[in-house]
C-alpha cells in the first residue's frame, strides 16, 4: 500500500511540474544501488555476510547544464531568442523500489551469539586455569 502511494505521488508530481521544465539535455544519473555489508569471521575462521543495505530507497540530486554564451548582447535574432542554448538545472528524484517477493536474507546473529559465548566461555577458562595455577604454587 505504501508502495503504491509513492507511486502515485511520484507520477502526480512528474506530471504537474513537467510542463514547466524544458530538460532536453539533462538526464538523470542511473540509480546507485547502496551496498554495505555486516561481517563476522570466527575464531576458527568461519565466516558469514550479511547485506545492510535497504531493499526501497530514494536517490535525490541536483542536476545542471551551463552554457558559457552571453545572450544578453546578441547581434542577430537567432542569437538572442536560442532558447536551448541557455542554462537549464533541474531537482531530482528516485524512489526504487524492487519488484516481486521479499528476498530472504542470511541473518548472521546467531554465529555471533555464538562466537561471543564461545569466547567468553574460553576467557573463563583461562582465568580459572591461572586461579589453578597459583593454587598449586603456594
Amino acid at each position: 500500500m505504501m508502495y503504491q502511494r509513492i507511486l502515485l505521488i511520484s507520477v502526480l508530481i512528474a506530471i504537474f511540474y513537467g510542463k514547466y521544465v524544458n530538460a532536453e539535455s539533462l538526464s538523470i544519473p542511473n540509480a546507485t544501488i547502496p551496498s554495505g555489508y555486516d561481517r563476522i569471521t570466527t575464531s576458527d575462521g568461519t565466516t558469514c555476510e550479511s547485506s545492510i543495505a535497504s531493499d526501497m530507497y530514494v536517490q535525490t540530486g541536483l542536476m545542471g547544464v551551463k552554457v558559457n554564451k552571453d545572450y544578453s548582447n546578441g547581434s542577430s535574432m537567432y542569437d538572442s531568442k536560442n532558447l536551448e542554448g541557455k542554462d537549464n538545472f533541474g531537482i531530482y528524484a528516485q524512489v526504487v523500489i524492487p519488484i516481486g517477493k521479499k528476498r530472504k536474507r542470511i541473518d548472521c546473529n546467531r554465529l555471533y551469539e555464538l562466537e561471543i559465548r564461545n569466547l567468553k566461555a574460553q576467557l573463563l577458562k583461562m582465568k580459572l586455569e591461572s586461579m589453578s595455577k597459583n593454587l598449586w604454587d603456594e
